[in-house]
């Protein structure tokens, strides 16, 4: 009886922490470089933009442009051009750009870089997200934002260095 306990609440444990690990989309970082939506972006940088893609020979260039094009093409395809999105860093130092829709992104946005830097708090998101690619990292749209969590913890990154650091707006 004392066995079947022991070997119940591992399996419930192993549960919990693989869901945990589903349900992880990472801790908010603020890249000094942002690009990955047209949210916020000038008439003139988007008209520039999408002419470029769209009068790119796709047969002439090389594999890095094909997978950025690609991408480009599926973020297009699912409508995510004009959405909000957040940088994350993710518990094995990779990162991932989350597209997010504006009623999830109004409850991330409030949260500044130097408020947590100077507080020693980070910003954990939790929730599902669609995978749509990878570009020198992952790109994902969130599906459902379950939660937006504060701890005690660095945000990254720690200082600016020679560019500034935007706040997500």
């Amino acid at each position: 009886m004392r066995y079947l306990i022991i070997l119940l609440l591992l399996t419930v444990s192993c549960v919990q922490t693989k869901h945990e690990r589903e349900l992880y989309l990472g801790e908010l970082y603020f890249a000094p470089l942002r690009m990955g939506s047209f949210y916020n972006v000038s008439d003139s940088v988007k008209m520039k933009f999408l002419h470029i893609m769209d009068t790119m020979n796709i047969e002439r260039v090389d594999s890095t442009d094909r997978i950025f094009y690609e991408l480009f093409q599926k973020i297009k395809a699912d409508g995510l051009l004009y959405k909000p999105f957040v940088d994350l860093r993710q518990s094995d130092s990779t990162f991932v750009k989350l597209y997010l829709d504006s009623a999830d992104y109004n409850k991330i946005k409030k949260y500044k870089w130097k408020d947590l830097l100077e507080s020693g708090n980070k910003v954990t998101l939790w929730g599902r997200s669609k995978y749509l690619g990878r570009y020198g990292g992952e790109f994902r749209y969130c599906t459902e934002l379950i939660e937006v969590e504060v701890s005690n913890g660095q945000t990254y990154p720690e200082k600016a260095g020679k560019f500034r650091i935007d706040n997500y707006e």
